[in-house]
């Protein structure tokens, strides 16, 4: 099953959004809620990337006072 394959070549990674991206381009007709449904069926998922996980925290040891940086 192309599901399998892809998902599998992806190391788990794809989920049905990707996956069915990879389909339409290789000329499948399937919709992103079937790709899903039978993903579900199958036991797989891809890994969910939370936006806060690339978030770039940057913090100061001591900030500066707001009238340093003023007179700077």
């Amino acid at each position: 099953m192309k599901i399998l394959v892809h998902h599998r070549a992806s190391d788990g990674t794809y989920g049905s959004s990707l996956i069915t991206v990879v389909l339409l381009a290789e000329g499948e007709r399937v919709s992103k809620n079937a790709i899903a449904v039978i993903m579900a069926d199958l036991g797989t998922e891809g890994i969910v990337r939370s936006p806060t996980a690339w978030a770039i925290a940057t913090t100061l040891s001591s900030p500066p006072s707001l009238r340093a940086v003023l007179s700077a």
